[in-house]
């Protein structure tokens, strides 16, 4: 499947101004502490209907510092690395570390 990247812009940017952008992540992503992994997965869960194709979200903190939500559901990895569902975050001090929240808003349109 192919899809024109002005439509991608489009459908992210409309997520982005509708949930993200000058929000209160509390309150339009339904979750006490929002962080990164929280948001990471709940991006993909929410452009996953929308952008067929995807496959992960990262979520960038800081220049060196970012979360990746990657589903189970990726057929097996051919580069030797697991495609098990995770967050992960990376710092630039190599720590990997990884968060079983599984707390997704069911109130996402």
């Amino acid at each position: 499947m192919i899809m024109d990247l002005s439509d991608i812009s489009a459908i992210v940017r409309g997520m982005a101004e509708k949930f993200l952008d000058h929000h209160n992540l509390n309150q339009t992503l339904c979750s006490e502490s929002p962080t990164a992994e929280f948001i990471a997965r709940w991006i993909y869960e929410y452009l996953k209907p929308r952008i067929p194709m995807l496959s992960s979200v990262t979520v960038s903190e800081t220049a060196t510092s970012r979360a990746t939500y990657q589903p189970e559901s990726l057929p097996p990895s051919t580069n030797g690395v697991s495609n098990v569902p995770s967050y992960t975050t990376l710092h630039t001090n190599g720590q990997d570390t990884r968060s079983p929240d599984d707390h997704v808003c069911a109130q996402r349109s």
